[in-house]
């Protein structure tokens, strides 16, 4: 077992949330199945959306229901982006960012925003949607920010945003580097859905974030916990 020495609550805190979801990462990946509307959208703050579809030439992943994308979306690189849904779902319905690593190559302040969604989810016949996400600032300006959003849609619709958590909103405040992590959650009630996240990453010049997030659909709002720690990817990934 690791021993946390030398290191705040707030870091031990946020070292094992780290440990956790790196553990669930390994799992989502695991024997996902098909999923044909799964896809991911990046739109650069001055620029035209990037569009890559699960099992499309831009996917940079292989196995069913896992959608990545490497690139540079003009001042913003987008080193590793994962993308993973578990529809229809089980015991809970799962989307899930995951080794998101953004770095603003500029010398001027660039965004992106960042939207994942898939269909078909029916199980469970959700009465709570949640909201988890997390990760690391770096950087020596105090400007880079994350906003991160989870919805879920009766109607089905891919990037439908029917009910909508309340956002998770973190600022860089303390450079050169800062870890936040947090959760939300909200009533639904659908029995066939799509799930979708967004994510608006603005960044300093020369600024970097790690994030990941999950949207999940549980039964019950005592599960909610559980589910993101089982379930969210690793948070965490240095160059």
């Amino acid at each position: 077992m690791t021993r946390l020495v030398g290191l705040t609550e707030g870091e031990k805190k946020n070292m094992r949330t780290r440990t956790l979801l790196t553990s669930a990462a390994t799992l989502a990946l695991v024997a996902m199945p098909a999923s044909a509307a799964l896809t991911l959208e990046l739109t650069p703050l001055a620029g035209s959306p990037l569009t890559v579809v699960d099992g499309s030439g831009l996917d940079g992943e292989t196995n069913p229901g896992v959608v990545s994308y490497s690139g540079a979306l003009g001042a913003i690189d987008i080193s590793v982006t994962v993308g993973v849904s578990n529809s229809p779902g089980g015991t809970s319905a799962d989307l899930t960012i995951t080794s998101l690593l953004i770095e603003n190559t500029s010398s001027l302040d660039a965004g992106v925003t960042i939207r994942l969604s898939d269909t078909g989810f029916n199980s469970p016949a959700g009465t709570t949607l949640g909201s988890t996400a997390g990760g690391t600032f770096s950087g020596l300006n105090a400007t880079s920010s994350v906003n991160f959003t989870s919805y879920a849609d009766a109607s089905n619709a891919l990037f439908g945003l029917g009910t909508a958590t309340a956002p998770l909103a973190y600022s860089f405040t303390t450079p050169p580097s800062q870890s936040f992590s947090g959760s939300v959650d909200t009533g639904f009630a659908g029995s066939l859905y799509s799930l979708t996240s967004v994510t608006v990453v603005g960044l300093s010049a020369n600024g970097q974030v790690n994030f990941s997030g999950l949207t999940s659909v549980v039964p019950e709002p005592a599960t909610l916990g559980a589910v993101a720690a089982l379930s969210v990817a690793g948070l965490r990934r240095r160059r």
